[in-house]
């Protein structure tokens, strides 16, 4: 069962890791972002190196779009994707989507990793696979982590 989400910025991966920190599932992820800045006036920059409690963090595992009335399409078209996973106050994320990619782009499994505002952005079916498995271990009563090194 997963315990542990490691996002390695140097190798642009992030590893779920279980209670005995073996590498269960390894994930392609950018960091790339815009230059500018926040409504606070903070530049976009990524989360920090640190540990990360994601026990009452956000997570959505919200899968892929659809036109059958399941999603509001013209409010559920966002930059995240399949899955939302927060780090933080601040607002970084994991997540997948693309907002520059238009639609039907920023909603395929494997999307272009574009840039964002400083949140990792992984492909939507992977985000969504490690939303599933953070929800499901905090389901389980297991304090899961995210380390950024």
């Amino acid at each position: 069962m997963l315990k542990e989400v490691q996002v390695n910025k140097e190798e642009d991966k992030v590893y779920a890791m279980d209670e005995e920190y073996n590498v269960i599932a390894e994930y392609e992820m950018s960091k790339d972002f815009w230059p500018g800045e926040n409504s606070a006036g903070e530049e976009f920059c990524n989360a920090q190196k640190g540990k990360y409690d994601l026990t009452d963090q956000e997570v959505d595992a919200d899968g892929p779009y659809s036109n059958d009335g399941t999603r509001d399409l013209a409010r559920d078209v966002l930059p995240y994707g399949w899955g939302y996973i927060n780090i933080d106050a601040r607002g970084h994320a994991l997540h997948g989507g693309g907002s520059n990619l238009g639609w039907p782009d920023s909603d395929a499994p494997r999307q272009e990793l574009t840039k964002t505002q400083g949140c990792f952005r992984m492909y939507n079916e992977d985000v969504f696979e490690l939303a599933k498995m953070i929800l499901k271990a905090r389901s389980s009563g297991i304090k899961v982590e995210l380390t950024v090194v």
